[in-house]
């Protein structure tokens, strides 16, 4: 509100457009942006949001705000400038035509007939498969008038054109295989040499099995077993979102007093107080869903740890590496 009052009517309408994205039912944020509208010279977008105002006050049962946007409306509608399309029959039988105003489609049902939009300048675009668009600027001079467009003529895309390499050069054949007996020797891949002198290496002695980590060690051993480590991590996790959700609860609790003070007669609020109101809410849900998690998560830790067997012996690991192999061996 304080944003209007100072005439900065964009910046007020564009938060008013977020405050109605965040809180669709909000009927007090949708009279308030209609008036935005109405106050900056945009009657069509006033009128529109007067309508959905009055759809979502007869909704929530709300009569008194039902027929304020009812009144507001029907004020506004012979002040409205209008657009009438006219689209050719060669345009409305291309496959996959779409028209639109200002990124907004235009549904065949209103091709040709009046429908209402802001005073200023409109951008009406027409797309079709396979056909280039069409796209022309239309600007409503005032408040009241009619002003028409004609969907001009889409012709077909041009296709991208397929040029082939016309090359005399033939693609150099493979490498001939050696075969036992040739004459010639060939060059071997690089990966073939690596595993030819592997194969004729001879493993080294000092090539026996080394642990690479003792009995006991690591996850799987120690004074805990793994089940163990993992009940103290889940139950770890779980401590960590309850903490999020009391701090959540506090935060939704914060934001819906602050509202009280931009917002009268319990449910009127200006586009602060509805800020606040959507904070709050979403902050709760987010408690809510924190504390579940993890209470869940606690529980399962705790379970884990209770079920828990005594520590046993982990596992052990040995590794053979020679120059022409490696070796791998599990125990349990």
């Amino acid at each position: 509100m304080q944003l209007i009052e100072a005439g900065q009517y964009t910046s007020a309408c564009s938060k008013l457009e977020e405050v109605v994205r965040l809180v669709p039912d909000g009927v007090g944020a949708q009279l308030t942006l209609a008036e935005c509208y109405e106050i900056s010279g945009r009657l069509a977008s006033a009128w529109s949001a007067y309508l959905l105002a009055e759809s979502s006050a007869a909704r929530e049962q709300q009569s008194r705000r039902r027929r304020l946007a009812r009144k507001s409306a029907d004020a506004l509608r012979p002040r409205l400038a209008q657009m009438v399309l006219d689209v050719p029959r060669a345009v409305t039988g291309l496959p996959g035509i779409t028209i639109t105003c200002d990124g907004t489609p235009v549904l065949p049902g209103r091709w040709g007939e009046p429908f209402p939009v802001d005073r200023g300048e409109h951008v009406i675009v027409a797309r079709a498969d396979g056909r280039v668009s069409w796209e022309e600027k239309v600007v409503v001079p005032s408040d009241g008038v009619t002003v028409r467009a004609t969907v001009g003529t889409m012709p077909p895309a041009a296709e991208p054109a397929v040029k082939e390499k016309a090359s005399g050069a033939t693609k150099p054949p493979p490498p001939p295989v050696m075969k036992k007996g040739s004459g010639t020797a060939k060059p071997l891949s690089v990966k073939a040499s690596m595993d030819a002198e592997a194969a004729k290496a001879p493993t080294p002695r000092g090539a026996a099995a080394h642990p690479t980590r003792a009995d006991g060690d690591g996850w799987f051993g120690g004074a805990w077993g793994f089940q163990k480590k993992l009940a103290a991590v889940a139950g770890g996790m779980g401590a960590m979102s309850i903490g999020i959700g009391i701090g959540a609860s506090v935060v939704a609790v914060t934001k819906r007093d602050e509202s009280h003070a931009y917002c009268r007669d319990g449910d009127l609020c200006d586009a602060k107080g509805i800020a606040l109101r959507a904070g709050s809410r979403t902050a709760a849900d987010l408690a809510a869903g924190a504390l579940i998690a993890g209470a869940l998560s606690l529980a399962g830790g705790v379970t884990l740890f209770a079920t828990a067997p005594d520590a046993g012996r982990g596992a052990n690991v040995r590794v053979a590496v020679g120059a022409a192999r490696l070796d791998a061996h599990v125990a349990w």
